[in-house]
């Protein structure tokens, strides 16, 4: 493969929203991002998987924010089951530093559905990582693929399982929690009560819930009458 897709970043960057962008992702400069729309990149990496399969991955650099997306949406839209792509996905983790990355690296991997086993499997190996973005891939993949009644007691301990940690392993736990909450609300709401959250994960997921369009008005009523610690 040819550099034609580092063509094809510079023709979609936009200058106004990669200032945009950029103030929302801290710790990136912004020199590192080109300002390209999450759809436009995922229609690129598609097609660089049609030209090159999964092998796009490695011909694809890491020199730009847009390249690292390519990078995990390359190993998301490309064909075959979750165990052909764990190879892949274990050489991608470690690059992942931002949420932005992780969130989206997670939401693309629907292969997950059709092999919850190993999938669930990486998810109980990337809790037990102390890195944070390990951590924070762990319980997004939670909140896109095991949000049911046969996960969801583990899925609360692994919430409940979260302390003094980075602040967006506490996100990731908290927007989980909040997910839980809008399918399963009497059984997240004794853990909402139960007095095992960390603090800014109780809080954030109590924000989220009373935001959140999927909870229902007698719900979102009950959560307001808990403590936000």
């Amino acid at each position: 493969m040819s550099s034609w897709y580092k063509e094809e970043l510079a023709r979609l960057a936009e200058p106004a929203y990669r200032d945009f962008s950029a103030r929302l992702i801290p710790g990136l400069p912004p020199e590192k991002m080109l300002g390209v729309r999450l759809p436009a990149l995922r229609k690129l990496a598609k097609e660089l998987v049609r030209e090159s399969g999964i092998q796009a991955f490695r011909q694809v650099g890491t020199e730009y924010f847009e390249e690292n997306m390519l990078r995990g949406m390359i190993i998301g839209c490309a064909p075959g089951a979750f165990s052909e792509k764990l190879p892949w996905i274990r050489e991608f983790l470690p690059e992942i530093a931002n949420w932005s990355v992780c969130d989206s690296f997670c939401s693309g991997l629907k292969a997950a559905r059709k092999e919850p086993e190993a999938a669930w499997e990486l998810v109980q190996e990337c809790l037990a990582d102390s890195r944070p973005y390990f951590r924070r891939f762990a319980l997004i993949m939670e909140k896109c693929y095991f949000l049911d009644p046969a996960h969801l007691s583990a899925v609360l301990q692994s919430i409940e399982s979260v302390g003094n940690e980075d602040f967006y392993v506490k996100m990731g736990a908290g927007w989980c929690l909040a997910e839980c909450y809008a399918f399963f609300p009497k059984e997240t709401d004794a853990c909402l009560r139960g007095g095992r959250l960390e603090a800014q994960v109780q809080r954030i997921a109590l924000r989220k819930i009373r935001e959140s369009r999927r909870v229902d008005q007698r719900w979102q009523a009950n959560a307001r009458g808990i403590s936000a610690i």
